[in-house]
């Protein structure tokens, strides 16, 4: 989820974004006063996700929203900005012509150079005389491979923490926390049947804000983790997270689960 917060809130609750957050990104012709209008709909990886020795696929979907078709040329233009090589896929597309609601899909295939540091890329979006507009992600590092889940069920809620991940469970649910290396946390939901546990959902990151001051542009602030707190009664768990978003805010994401939720 993301939110939108005045300069005198204060940030408590739960959320889960379950897939990558863009900014509708907006590049405008014209072709006989009708508008066409084409908008970076997604840029992100096919996984929340990267643990060693992994690729990684990039894919972008670009959608004519206007009134009119492109008849211009566009040109689209993937970078490896930090921490990535590229492996293969069109780095930079030339878009022709593009029907009035009509979409379309890129996909990359890059590769990590080292071990550590962060992943980024972007996807431009040009045209002759106009500015560009742009999609900037980074991808978090995990040590080791978030789908796989313990067998172990607690017929009670409990809440347990460590330095750089958390969990809390019922014999239902199960909540992971993941912090990657940049301090950008991860949230991994779990149910329970009869078959053990399967894996529901993987938000990253797990909150954004969208703030700003005065004259600036509002932006969206990633939540970073600086500390994990938990607390447990026979009936109630809390897995509590502290931390800040960007420089100016500070938050606490807590995380509470029932007997029989």
């Amino acid at each position: 989820m993301r939110f939108l917060i005045p300069f005198s809130a204060v940030l408590v609750g739960s959320v889960l974004s379950c897939r990558p957050i863009v900014s509708n990104l907006n590049f405008v012709t014209h072709q006989n006063h009708e508008e066409a209008k084409v908008i970076i709909e997604s840029f992100s990886p096919s996984k929340a996700y990267v643990v060693p020795g992994e690729s990684v696929i990039l894919v972008a979907t670009i959608k004519n929203v206007g009134s009119a078709p492109v008849t211009k040329t566009l040109t689209g233009r993937m970078s490896c900005l930090t921490g990535l090589d590229y492996g293969n896929g069109d780095t930079i597309p030339r878009i022709t012509s593009l029907a009035q609601g009509a979409s379309l899909t890129y996909k990359w295939k890059v590769i990590p150079n080292g071990t550590s540091g962060p992943l980024v890329a972007s996807f431009v979006l040009d045209s002759p005389g106009e500015l560009p507009v742009s999609n900037v992600i980074a991808i978090p590092r995990v040590e080791s491979d978030i789908s796989v889940d313990k067998d172990n069920v607690s017929v009670k809620p409990i809440a347990s923490a460590g330095e750089e991940s958390g969990v809390i469970q019922n014999e239902h649910i199960r909540a992971r926390i993941i912090n990657s290396d940049t301090n950008v946390v991860m949230l991994s939901l779990s149910t329970h049947s009869v078959d053990g546990w399967r894996k529901a959902a993987v938000g990253a990151p797990i909150s954004e804000i969208y703030s700003g001051e005065g004259s600036q542009n509002p932006w969206w602030e990633v939540f970073r983790m600086e500390e994990m707190q938990v607390q447990n009664s026979p009936t109630e768990a809390n897995l509590i997270l502290k931390g800040g978003f960007g420089l100016r805010w500070r938050g606490t994401i807590t995380i509470s689960l029932k007997s029989g939720s």
